[in-house]
């Protein structure tokens, strides 16, 4: 489903996998493989180094994160937040630093050089899970960021207390505890 909400996104040249090469995820590459989509496999915890080596076998100049936990995605969506980082000529743009958009409908977009340089500087376990927090600064309280031209992407309306994501047990149980 995720990838067919995203092959209606204009402004994306490709679509590729990147998951780990945990045999957990062998179900997942086979059926993406199957459906003509380029899958990357690399390290399950580093995803920092997994996006980097995945952006460098694509060739890609540009890459636009979409996370697997965000099955509704929007292509226009996709599309107004890839056009926002082209204008802005930004390092990073996002819908999801500045909610307004529904949790669920996030788009990251950020430069090959900026992920590469947060690749070779992040030593942090969390920074290197979480693949952007460095880049966009969203945990600056609590954890080194690096220096990025950043681009928020906002919704004229405030959506931001939907929640359109697939969440664990776990996190629901979380997000009731706080």
């Amino acid at each position: 489903m995720l990838i067919r909400r995203l092959a209606k996104a204009r402004r994306l040249d490709e679509i590729w996998l990147a998951c780990s090469i945990n045999p957990a995820d062998d179900p997942l590459a086979e059926f993406v493989d199957g459906l003509g989509v380029p899958v990357f496999r690399g390290d399950e915890v580093d995803a920092l180094k997994r996006f980097s080596e995945c952006a460098a076998a694509a060739a890609a100049k540009v890459v636009v994160r979409i996370t697997g936990d965000c099955p509704l995605i929007d292509g226009d969506v996709v599309d107004e937040v890839v056009a926002a980082f082209h204008e802005g000529d930004a390092d990073y743009a996002s819908n999801g630093t500045e909610r307004s958009f529904p949790d669920g409908l996030d788009v990251e977009v950020f430069t090959l050089e900026s992920l590469d340089r947060a690749n070779a500087e992040v030593n942090n376990d969390f920074l290197r899970e979480h693949v952007t927090p460095y880049i966009n600064g969203r945990c600056a309280d609590t954890f080194p960021v690096g220096k990025y031209k950043c681009q928020p992407v906002t919704h004229a309306a405030n959506f931001s207390h939907l929640r359109w994501t697939l969440d664990t047990a776990n996190e629901i149980g979380e997000k009731f505890r706080r």
